[in-house]
This record gives C-alpha cells, structure tokens and sequence, in this order.
C-alpha cells in the first residue's frame, strides 16, 4: 500500500511560506493591540479627572470656573481629590531646564514632526498611583484658558506624543470638562487643521485630538476610525 507523505522541501517552504504571513500580519496586530489599549486607558483617565473635579465641587461648594483659580492656584486644590504619590508645583515632574520651556525634552507633537510645546505643561504637575502623569495649565494669559493634560499611561511609556497617549482637557466658563477641541471652536485652540492633523508642524499638533480621539473620529478623513488613522 503506498503511502502519501510531504517530503522536506515542501515542510520548509509551508513554513517559510506561514513566517512570511506572520511577519507581514503581526506587526498590525500588535499596534492594534497598542492603541486599543490607549484608547482604554483615556477613558479611564478621563473617569478620574472627571469624578475628582466632581469631588472638588461637592467639597469647595464652589464652581470649578477659570475665573475661580487665579494663576497657578488650581493644582494645588486639584491635587487633594486625586491619589498623587508626586507631585510638583511648576515643570519639576517634566524638568526644569530654562532650554525646555517652549520645547519639551519628554514629548512630542501629534505627527512627530516638533516637540510639543511644554508651556503648558507648568502650573502643576503630578503623578498619580497608577501611573498617570497630570499636568496643568493655569497661567495668568486667559486666552489659554484651564487645562489638564494627562499622560495616561505615565511619563516613561512611550509614544510620549499629543493625540496619541497624551491628552488636553479644558473647563469651560460654565464649569464643564470637555475634551479638547470640537471643530469650529472660538477657543484658541479649536482649529481641526492646525492643532490636530498629520499635516501640521506646530508644537501644539495634538492638542485639540482629544475631541476626535473621545469620539473615535479620525481628524484627517472624518470616515475613518480615530485609533486606525494614528500618524507613525
């Protein structure tokens, strides 16, 4: 009776054949992975900031307004309602070297293309116990408004970049959290093509992401998904 069997040559190329498959496929899973796992991490991110500003509120008795928190007093009060095991007053968490003011040694813009301008990183900066990095933006120019930007999965995971793992808040003059920037905003930051697309080069690329990342819009094809539309 004769038997059928593959001989060796052809074992070796079927595997070589199933390597290639992996090899062009696996990278794309593993980014699939990578962003889901940012996506999961900004919800949660925004659950905590959200429900401390709820307990600030219910604690002070007093509106969360801009017009509240005169410069550089918001951190130190927002601090309390959150669990921080770090926690500097200005850019001690993120350095303090004259040279990175404008331009931050830790993070990058939306598409990679300049450094993300950390400025307005330098009302107060903390870390909380889980890893998340917070940073304030309360200054004495009421054209930037009160920001909160969050690392949310903390200063030493990379990407590191605006729209991507780093993510602004602002409250509104009606006390609201809303994520930075729905199109056709009045605030300084609520133009799409400037401050979130992969066309930009400013510093402040990625800043107003966070409304499209929230809403799983891709901010250069509106057709698309947020998460699948990432600039490498």
């Amino acid at each position: 009776m004769k038997r059928i069997a593959f001989t060796l040559a052809e074992v070796l190329i079927t595997l070589g054949i199933i390597g290639i498959v992996i090899a062009m496929t696996l990278p794309t899973l593993i980014n699939n992975y990578q962003n889901k796992v940012l996506e999961t991490e900004l919800k949660k991110g925004y659950s905590t900031i959200s429900q401390a500003l709820n307990f600030m509120y219910m604690d002070t008795g007093e509106e969360i307004l801009p017009e509240n928190y005169p410069a550089y007093t918001f951190a130190n009060v927002f601090k309390k309602y959150l669990q921080t095991n770090q926690y500097s007053q200005n850019n001690g968490i993120t350095g303090s070297n004259p040279d990175d003011y404008y331009k931050s040694k830790i993070y990058r813009n939306y598409n990679n293309s300049n450094d993300a301008k950390a400025s307005l990183f330098d009302e107060g900066q903390m870390i909380i116990n889980d890893g998340m990095a917070i940073f304030i933006q309360n200054s004495p120019y009421p054209q930037y408004g009160l920001l909160i930007t969050i690392d949310v999965n903390g200063i030493k995971k990379r990407p590191n970049r605006w729209g991507h793992d780093l993510f602004t808040f602002r409250i509104e003059n009606k006390g609201r959290l809303i994520p930075s920037e729905a199109p056709n905003s009045t605030f300084i930051y609520g133009k799409q093509r400037t401050y979130c697309s992969i066309n930009s080069t400013t510093q402040e690329n990625g800043l107003a992401c966070t409304y499209y990342a929230i809403n799983d819009i891709c901010p250069d094809n509106l057709n698309k998904s947020y998460w699948d539309c990432l600039p490498k």
